[in-house]
Order: structure tokens, then C-alpha cells, then sequence
């Protein structure tokens, strides 16, 4: 009995022996990794230095952002107005929008039609706040709160809510002053509405940018609109280009790709010296799964095995492995956002790079990996599970649309003192652009040209990058076109008749 006893502890012993050499093993094996990358990173000169990464925390007299917070009781009594506002670009064809002045009522919903008329209530109501945001708006700085040194670790939700309720907010009061041919009020509003999105700059964070183009996206429609309309003179249209002048939407993504990735190696710092965030970070990870499912990863444990077994195996074995999968991850992202901002979408990245991502398209996708690396990538498997190539090609469209805008400022502006459309973008240089605008979809210039009619084509090659001559059809004639982005080309819309324009808006 002795001897099975003693056979018994032996086998014990050996095994766990066996475990700890493994546990050290794969420890040695991701510090040895990690050092590499971030080797690897400062030999680059990547700098991961959150507090050097950080904007610098303005006076509350002058945020943006402070002003706005204050009013949100107020903008909660103007949410009706959603219940009567058109859409601010309809494009019931390719290259065709719907100018406000060319319809009367519009579809909402199913049996529900809405007119200028039943706006105006509303209208009043927002009147009450309007000259509220527009102060706000003047102030020079912008600042959510932001906590970098807590990072992912007590990440808690930035309030974006209210500035992109606010832009919404003043492009509706636009397109109603606009329908009145009330020009210096709606130039008021749309200046204000320009100037929020552009304000956004100092927020080195994806979803803070990610607000901030949508929006760019809304002051761009509303823009389209104002320029639909005679009687602007050459002041009004020259501060509405100063106000989209300088919105360095490529810049200010790659910042905050930079950010993230530093706020990554932070966040790793943390859990690896403290196993008490270590566990909320988990505990918050299993009531998120129970919310909302596992589509943002899937842990593999649950209970007492997690919180004393796995956790603490993790935190001593393969912690640097994960956070080294993780910046491997994000370096691939930043390279491909840099390449993408200097050469244009679809430029040809080092396979390598690819080769090393967890997870090819960047995608939380925990089911793919097996038990082994579902333990040791506790984290990096859905890291940048928010970040995709279509986060680097939106951002070029963006980009490219507030080029658009400011050549259209331009012409327009070009027009009223020659009465004439240019031959080419050149003329407007230097009098009324600095530089001829740029397609950041090829790094090339916008592509112009006079059109019948007095008209022009003014537009960019579009997601396949290549020049389609303006043609603003989609690739596939059963694709619905719903933006610009949807053509072959992205063509600045001409305007549509007024007869189109009535039988657009009623339809739903």
C-alpha cells in the first residue's frame, strides 16, 4: 500500500514538475517575444508612451465639449424634430442629389408623409438652442475627458453623443432656413456645423474619430445643399472654406491607431502587475458575454476555474505572448494606415505583416482558434477586433470628401468674380486654394472637368481606384446607390430636376 502511495505522490510530483517547466518555458518564450517586437518598435522609433501620446488637458472655459454637456436637458426636448426631418442628401440615381428647394414634402415612413410646414414647431424649439451650440462651437479647444492613464483597463464611454446630436441638429436648421432662402441664418448654422466637426481634432481615439467623420459626413451633405443655392457672396463662402481647411481626417486616424497601441501596452502593464484588475477586466468580459454573446471573444473558462485557476496561469505564462500577438497586430494596422495615407487605398502591403496577424481581417474570431490559443491569446484575439481595412478606406473617403467640398467652395466662389466655370482646377491657385485638392483614393489630384450647360464633373476614382472617367454608376447595375462611395467613380452630385427631386422625396 506504501509503495502505491508512494508511486501516487511520485506521478504527482512529476507532473506538476512537468507543469511548472512548461509554465516557465512559455513564460521565457513570451518575454523573449515581446522583447523583440518592442525591440523591434524603438529600433522604428514608435514611441508607446501614453503620457507623451496624450493631448494636453485644456481650460473647461474653453472646451467645446463643456458647453455642449450643459445643454443636454434642452436638446432632449428637440428629439422630435427626427420625427419630421428629411434626409439631408437623398441620391435617387448615381450622381444625383435632391436639392431642398425642389420639394415640398417627403416619405419618412411607410403611409407617413411630412412637410416644411410641420416643421416648423419644432424648428422653434431648436431655435431655443441653436444660438447655444453655435457659441460652443467658437470656443477653441475640445476635450471629452478622457482617461489615458486608465486606459482599456476602466475605460468608461466618452460622451459623443451630444456633439453628433448637435451637428445633426444644425444641419436640419440649414435645410429649413435653407428652403426659406434665409442664407445668413443658414450660413450661421452650417459655419457652426463645420466647425464642430473639425474641432475633434485633439481626441487620439478610434471611436472619437470615428464620431468625428460622421460628423464631417453630415457638415458634407449639408455643404452640398447650401451650394445648390443662388445668392451666397464671396465672404460667407470664403468662411465656410476656412472652416474645412486644415481637417486632417488621415493624421488624425493615425494618431489615434498610435494611441490605441500604446493604450494596448498599457493596458498589459496593468493586468500583469495587479490580478485585482486583472479580474475585473474578466468579470466585465462575463457580463458582456452573458449581454450581448461572445462576438467580441470568448473566454475560456468560467467561474472559480477562471478567477483562481486560469487567470493566475495566464498572468505567469502567457501574458507577454498576448500582448506580443497584440502589438504585432496593431503594428500591421498602423503600417497598412500610413501606407494607405501616402499612397492611396489598395496599395500592396509586405505579406509578412499578414502573416503574422492572429487573425486575418482583424476580426474576433476566438472560434477559429483552438483550445491552446483561445488560453494564450486572452486578449490579443480580439484586440483591434473594432479595426478593419474598411476603418482605413473610410477614412480616405472622408478625407477626400472634405477635398471635395473645398474645391466646390471654390468654383463657386471662382464663378461669382469670373462668371465663368474654370477650364481647369489650376485656376483656382493661389487666389482661392492653396493647392489644387487631392484624391487620397490614388494620391493624384481631384479629377475636373467643364460640363454642358455651364456645369462641371468634379470627382474622385473611387474604391477601385481607378478613373472611370466620372462615371458615377455602380460596378454592378443591381447594387443600390446610397452615397457617393457606392460608383464606380464618387462624383460630387449634380442636382436633380425638380421633377425627380418630388418624385424621390415621395418615395420611401
Amino acid at each position: 500500500m506504501k509503495r502505491i502511495w508512494k508511486g501516487m505522490l511520485r506521478g504527482i510530483g512529476v507532473f506538476l514538475l512537468l507543469v511548472a517547466l512548461a509554465v516557465v518555458v512559455e513564460r521565457l518564450r513570451g518575454e523573449i517575444s515581446l522583447r523583440r517586437e518592442l525591440d523591434r518598435m524603438k529600433k522604428s522609433g514608435e514611441t508607446m508612451s501614453v503620457g507623451k501620446l496624450k493631448p494636453a488637458r485644456p481650460d473647461p472655459s474653453s472646451n467645446t465639449l463643456t458647453a455642449l454637456l450643459v445643454l443636454t436637458n434642452q436638446l432632449e426636448q428637440t428629439r422630435e424634430i427626427y420625427d419630421h426631418a428629411p434626409s439631408s442628401l437623398k441620391t435617387p440615381e448615381p450622381g444625383i442629389g435632391v436639392a431642398v428647394n425642389d420639394f415640398d414634402a417627403w416619405v419618412q415612413a411607410p403611409n407617413r408623409t411630412n412637410t416644411w410646414q410641420q416643421m416648423d414647431s419644432t424648428i422653434e424649439l431648436c431655435r431655443k438652442v441653436l444660438p447655444a451650440i453655435e457659441s460652443a462651437a467658437l470656443r477653441p479647444a475640445y476635450d471629452t475627458g478622457m482617461d489615458y492613464e486608465s486606459g482599456f483597463v476602466d475605460f468608461k464611454m466618452l460622451p459623443l453623443t451630444d456633439i453628433k446630436y448637435c451637428c445633426n441638429l444644425l444641419s436640419v436648421a440649414t435645410l429649413y432656413d435653407l428652403k426659406l432662402q434665409d442664407l445668413p441664418t443658414a450660413h450661421r448654422e452650417l459655419l457652426a456645423l463645420t466647425r464642430l466637426a473639425a474641432k475633434q481634432t485633439p481626441e487620439p481615439i478610434i471611436i472619437s474619430q470615428l464620431v468625428r467623420q460622421a460628423c464631417a459626413t453630415i457638415a458634407f451633405s449639408t455643404t452640398w445643399q447650401a451650394l445648390q443655392q443662388d445668392g451666397w457672396d464671396d465672404r460667407q463662402l470664403a468662411t465656410l472654406q476656412d472652416a474645412w481647411d486644415g481637417m486632417d481626417l488621415i493624421g488624425d486616424m493615425e494618431a489615434a491607431l498610435v494611441m490605441e497601441r500604446a493604450l494596448t501596452a498599457s493596458f498589459y502593464r496593468q493586468v500583469r502587475r495587479s490580478p485585482m484588475k486583472l479580474d475585473n477586466v474578466l468579470q466585465k468580459q462575463v457580463r458582456t458575454e452573458e449581454l450581448i454573446g461572445d462576438f467580441m471573444g470568448k473566454l475560456p473558462a468560467r467561474g472559480f476555474a477562471l478567477r483562481h485557476i486560469y487567470a493566475p496561469l495566464w498572468r505567469t505564462a502567457w501574458a507577454a505572448q498576448d500582448e506580443a500577438a497584440a502589438l504585432r497586430q496593431w503594428n500591421v494596422i498602423v503600417k497598412e494606415a500610413r501606407a494607405a495615407g501616402a499612397k492611396g487605398w489598395k496599395q500592396p502591403v509586405d505579406p509578412r505583416d499578414n502573416q503574422e496577424l492572429i487573425l486575418p481581417g482583424w476580426q474576433p474570431q476566438t472560434d477559429k482558434l483552438n483550445y491552446y490559443d483561445r488560453c494564450r491569446f486572452l486578449f490579443s484575439s480580439f484586440t483591434a477586433g473594432g479595426i478593419s481595412p474598411r476603418v482605413i478606406r473610410r477614412t480616405l473617403e472622408y478625407q477626400t470628401q472634405q477635398q471635395m467640398v473645398m474645391a466646390a467652395l471654390a468654383l463657386k466662389r471662382f464663378e461669382l468674380r469670373e462668371k465663368r466655370r474654370p477650364e481647369q482646377l489650376a485656376e483656382l491657385v493661389p487666389t482661392f486654394l492653396d493647392a489644387i485638392p487631392t484624391d487620397h483614393m490614388d494620391k493624384q489630384p481631384l479629377r475636373y472637368k467643364r460640363a454642358d450647360a455651364g456645369g462641371f464633373v468634379l470627382y474622385s476614382v473611387g474604391r477601385n481606384a481607378k478613373d472611370d472617367l466620372g462615371d458615377p454608376r455602380p460596378e454592378d447595375a443591381s447594387e443600390w446607390y446610397r452615397m457617393i462611395w457606392d460608383g464606380r467613380d464618387a462624383v460630387w452630385p449634380n442636382r436633380a430636376s425638380k421633377e425627380q427631386a418630388q418624385a424621390a422625396m415621395l418615395s420611401f
